[in-house]
C-alpha cells in the first residue's frame, strides 16, 4: 500500500526530495531484524527499510491515527530518503560493522542517530 493520505499530509513536507508514491508499506514483520539481545528499543523490531522504495512495518505497531505509528513511519522514511545515494548500503554495513566493534548499540549507529531524530521531531498536531 502507498502512504495514507492522513500520513502523506502530515510527513510529505519533511521528505520534499523523496516520491512518496513510490514506496510501498508493507504490513508483515519487519524482513531485517537486529539480534534481540542487543536491541531494546521497540522499533527495531517495528520496521523495516529493506531496499528502495520498501518498507515494512509490523501489524502490531500500526495506527495510523497514533504518534507511534507517525514516528516509525518517518524513521524508516528517513532511511528511504538515506537509499537514494548509491553507496548507502556499503556505507550502512561498515558503519554496523564499525557500530558493533565499539560495543555501542545498534540505535548508535550513526545512520540511525538522525532517523531516529526525526522520529523526535514529529508532532501530533
Amino acid at each position: 500500500m502507498i502512504l495514507p493520505e492522513p500520513l502523506r499530509k502530515q510527513l510529505g513536507p519533511s521528505f520534499l526530495g523523496l516520491n512518496l508514491d513510490r514506496v510501498s508499506f508493507i504490513l508483515s514483520e519487519p524482513a531485517r531484524l537486529a539480534t534481540p539481545s542487543c536491541c531494546p528499543h521497540a522499533y527495531v523490531r517495528a520496521g523495516s527499510s529493506p531496499e528502495v522504495g520498501t518498507v515494512f512495518i509490523h501489524p502490531d505497531f500500526w495506527n495510523p491515527g497514533s504518534i507511534t505509528t507517525l514516528r516509525l513511519v518517518a524513521h524508516e522514511l528517513y532511511h528511504q530518503a538515506q537509499m537514494q545515494s548509491p553507496d548507502f548500503n556499503m556505507l550502512y554495513e561498515e558503519m554496523a560493522k564499525e557500530t558493533e566493534r565499539l560495543g555501542l548499540p545498534p540505535w548508535k549507529h550513526p545512520m540511525e542517530v538522525p532517523a531516529y531524530r526525526m522520529e523526535e521531531m514529529v508532532d501530533v498536531n
